[in-house]
């Protein structure tokens, strides 16, 4: 009678095989938790940014009046980096007294729309929320910042600042002498800034500085009283929109006459690495 024969797997190469199955899979788990690593640190990173971004903002709100003065952060970036848009949209803001003078002190030229933006890493989702401000461009209380911090999802996540708006404070009612005695006047403030680029350099480890170029600081001649002054703002970004504000609305006495005063600062934005 012929016995049968018995195949088998030898233990070398069940051994093998085995040690094969666990690397294999040591492998794709480490991948995997590189992988989900990596996605952290961009989403922790990312909230770096916003951080960075809305210090960055709070700066600038302390440079508006002060000429030559300037702020900076340092920061290093890994999986995001910052840039420097312009947006091609403009605001203007036109200010008329009824059957009296108009006046346009917003140049164009002059409030022409620029973005600081941070570009989170390539893994990073956000939802499109305002850190800082509103949509609104035309602001008439004076604890409201004129910058807007914004994070959105547009072919990446973004954490962007810019300064689409005119704040428009009434201060009150002051004494003026008029040149032949005291007088009451009702006082109106206008205030924006416009952001430029200057010299950016790249590097591990980034100084982002913000300056004050400039201040053009005046006067509009004085309007007369019983007549409505209204405030008209046009332009924005990233949609163009318009709003307007009286005088009375900004809580104004129309039977006093009334100053306004414009100050437009400059802003230049300088990044530099080491």
């Amino acid at each position: 009678m012929k016995r049968r024969k018995r195949f088998g797997i030898s233990e070398v190469v069940s051994t093998a095989i085995l040690i094969a199955v666990i690397l294999i899979s040591v492998i794709l788990a480490f991948g995997y938790a590189t992988y989900v690593i990596g996605i952290q640190n961009a989403s922790n990173e990312f909230s770096q940014d916003q951080g960075i971004t809305l210090s960055f903002e709070n700066m600038i709100g302390g440079l508006i009046y002060t000429p030559d003065s300037s702020a900076f952060i340092q920061y290093n970036f890994r999986t995001s980096g910052p840039s420097f848009d312009k947006t091609g949209n403009n605001i203007t803001l036109a200010i008329s007294q009824q059957n009296g003078p108009n006046y346009t002190p917003l140049a164009a030229k002059n409030a022409s729309i620029a973005v600081f933006r941070i570009k989170g890493g390539s893994n990073v989702a956000t939802v499109n929320s305002n850190l800082v401000g509103n949509s609104s461009i035309l602001l008439t209380d004076a604890s409201q910042s004129i910058g807007r911090v914004t994070v959105n999802q547009s072919q990446g996540a973004w954490v962007s600042l810019d300064y689409a708006r005119v704040r428009i404070n009434y201060l009150g009612i002051s004494t003026f002498y008029n040149g032949t005695g005291l007088e009451e006047f009702n006082v109106v403030e206008v205030t924006y800034l416009n952001l430029t680029r200057g010299k950016w350099f790249g590097g591990s480890l980034l100084t982002i500085s913000a300056r004050n170029s400039a201040v053009l600081s005046y006067q509009l001649p004085v309007f007369g009283m019983n007549k409505q002054i209204t405030f008209t703002t046009t332009g924005g970004w990233p949609t163009s929109q318009s709003a307007s504000k009286t005088l009375t609305g900004l809580g104004g006495d129309l039977t006093k006459r009334t100053i306004v005063r414009v100050v437009f600062a400059e802003i230049v934005i300088t990044v530099g690495g080491s």
